[in-house]
Order: structure tokens, then sequence, then C-alpha cells
């Protein structure tokens, strides 16, 4: 296999270059009006004729196969994990399923019909103290482009789980203080050029990043975070016909929403140490002013398991196992009812010894209401405190 990666990578390697000395000599405002020159010119021609516009009847599901490989960045402070880091090298085939949303749904109008994708990774690292990962993720890739032509271009996000990591051990593995799981969340963010070769075959170039740890549930956690550089083939197995779309967008109706939720976490504080429990109960009021967006006022409070025992000072037992304080939000809405919060908040009160050291404090994840009044919402996230992990939240709770 080695020769085969070698042959991907130096074709990838090509076509990178390429464009970067296409972007210098042009300039890349310059290239980028002849690229949409050249596939405003040039429909798709083969036996099924030119390529259908983005808003017809149609719904395609494809098969995409890639090579990835990428820069490993530092993560810490830590010279020891920095240069382990520098020693390794990211490379990566990624197998998944992709398929248009339904071009019956209004927010398929409102994203140019974005894709919906679940695939599956196998990832060498190059170091034996981080072994050989596998990689489950789901995505969506959204089209920059407002109709569809030969050269194409879009932005993705993504979530997944990876694992068979070699993680720390102070007798088995101590040089890795990067990882200290098995098993590791994974987020993904890419911006990725799509060509047309065939009616069926497209050609693929991306780069974006790529972020593996277990939010602070085992120590070391400084995590893995990846500058991928993407080369794929997509192959377009189905293209199933859509009786109904919607034709134009209906305006929306502003309004004002509420929410309430719980959610539960664990972390570890010390290496070595038991797993304690986390709580976090919070609210907020909200104003929708658009399909996609909604912002928020709120007021959280967390929950620490066992701080009495490990916090200092004459304060009462609950004030020495809570910490709370207000927040700013804004929710990004994929669908009418898949919805991605971030809230920023600063602490009125908080306890260093539960590792909150900072003032202020950041939530990310990703919500999903199960009816569609939004009655009832589960979803996963991330407490962090401005890029060091809190707790990975599991969260239940409502909206009205």
């Amino acid at each position: 296999m080695d020769w085969y990666f070698r042959r991907v990578k130096a074709a990838f390697l090509t076509s990178y270059l390429f464009l970067g000395i296409a972007c210098n000599c042009l300039g890349q405002d310059a290239l980028l009006k002849y690229l949409l020159a050249v596939q405003k010119d040039s429909g798709i021609t083969s036996g099924a004729g030119k390529l259908k516009p983005q808003y017809v009847n149609n719904k395609y599901v494809f098969t995409r196969l890639a090579y990835e490989t990428g820069m490993i960045m530092p993560v810490d402070d830590k010279e020891q994990v920095n240069t382990m880091l520098r020693n390794s090298s990211y490379s990566s085939i990624m197998v998944s399923n992709t398929w248009d949303v339904s071009p019956s749904s209004v927010y398929s109008r409102i994203y140019r019909k974005p894709k919906l994708g679940i695939g599956i990774g196998f990832m060498n690292l190059r170091n034996q103290s981080f072994g050989k990962p596998y990689l489950f993720y789901g995505f969506t890739e959204i089209p920059i482009n407002r109709k569809e032509r030969r050269l194409n271009f879009s932005y993705g996000i993504g979530a997944g789980i990876a694992w068979n990591f070699n993680h720390y051990d102070k007798n088995d593995n101590p040089g890795n203080e990067a990882i200290g799981s098995s098993v590791n969340a994974h987020l993904q963010a890419s911006f990725n050029m799509y060509y047309w070769l065939t009616d069926h075959f497209i050609m693929g170039l991306g780069t974006g990043f790529r972020h593996f740890s277990n939010g602070a549930l085992q120590k070391p956690n400084a995590g893995i975070n990846i500058i991928p550089f993407t080369l794929s083939l997509q192959y377009k197995i189905m293209e199933r016909q859509v009786t109904h779309v919607t034709p134009e967008l209906p305006p929306f109706q502003k309004h004002w929403s509420y929410s309430l939720y719980n959610s539960v976490g664990a972390k570890q504080l010390k290496m070595g140490e038991p797993t304690v429990f986390k709580n976090l109960l919070g609210f907020n009021a909200g104003y929708k002013f658009s399909y996609k967006y909604r912002i928020a006022a709120g007021f959280d409070m967390t929950y620490t398991a066992g701080s009495p025992q490990r916090v200092s000072g004459p304060e009462s037992n609950f004030s020495k196992s809570v910490s709370y304080g207000p927040y700013l939000g804004w929710e990004w809405y994929l669908t009418d009812r898949l919805y991605i919060p971030f809230y920023m908040g600063a602490y009125i009160h908080r306890n260093t010894e539960n590792e909150e050291e900072n003032v202020l404090f950041q939530r990310l994840g990703l919500r999903y209401a199960l009816v569609p009044s939004q009655a009832l919402v589960v979803g996963v996230g991330l407490k962090s405190h401005f890029g060091a992990a809190d707790f990975i939240e599991f969260t239940l709770g409502t909206n009205f």
C-alpha cells in the first residue's frame, strides 16, 4: 500500500502546487472570476446532456472516496507534547455516502440544496504512541454557489467519534501526553472545491480543520489538531425525482421563544483520580429573526460533585459545589429541528479548584428537536474555558 499512498500524495500535492501558482500569477480574485466564467460557459455534457440546475426535482446520492494528508498543529505549552506531535504525520483514507437534502424542504432552498453524509475513516499518525485510530462521523456540506455548475464550492461541518488510540499510560505509554483515552470525540470543519468530470464522477480538493480529544473526561487531554488537505472522488449512485419542491421561500415570522435545559457529564480533575460528576441547569430567552438565526440571553448554573472536600475556604457546601453566571448566545439552524448553539458567558461565582480558573466560559454543541413543536430537545456539546475543555455535556431540554 505504500506505493499507492505515495502516488496519491504526489497527485494531490501537484494539484495544490498548480492552484498555488495560479493564485500567485493571476491573483485570487482574478482566478476566481476566471474559474466562474469557465464554469458558466461549460455545462456538463455527456450522454445525459447538460448538468441539471440546482432546484430541479431531483435528489442525488453519492459514494465518496477521499485521501487526506495534513499538518499536525502544536496544542500545548509542554515541549514534550509538541516534540511528539512534530515527529508525527497524518494521513487517512475516508469512505462516505452523501445525499442531497430533499428539495421539498424550506431549508434546502435556504442553503441551496445542501448535502448530509456519514463516513468512516482509517487514520495513520505514523507514531506508535498514537496508534492507528478509526473514525465514524457525520457531516453536512453547504454550497456557496447559488446554482450548481461544473465547478462548485462548499463549506462543511461535522462531528463523530474516533477509537483505537494508543492513549497515555504511565507505564506502557508515558510519552503520549496528548491523548488520555482510547475513545475520543471528533470535530471537523472544511472548505471544498468540486469539479464534475462527467455526469456521474466528481473530483474534489479541500482543506479545513480536525480536532480529537475527550473533553477532559480522562487526562492528559491536550488533544490533536490537524489541518488536512483532501483529494476525493465521488460517484453518483442514485438520482431520485421529487414531486414537490419549495419554489419560493415563504416570509419568516419573527418571534420570541424560551429554552429550559439540563446537561450532565463528567471530568477528571487530575491524572489518576476518579472522574467527578457534572450537572448544568440553564435557561434562556431568545429572538429568532430569520430561518437561520436566533439570538439569546440566559443563565447557567453548574454543579461539580465532591467539591466540599476539594474547595478550601469558609463558604457553604452549596457555594463550593456550584458556579453560575449569565451568557449571550447565537444559534444557527441547519433545519427547523437541528441547530448549533454557541454561548459565551461570565462567571458571577466560580471555584478555581474545579478548574474554573478563567472568568469567561463558552458552550458549543449540537441540538435536535425530537418533535416539531420543539417541546423535547436532545443534544451534545462542550463547555470550555478559552480552549481548555471543562466537560462534554449531554443535554435534555424543551423550547417553548
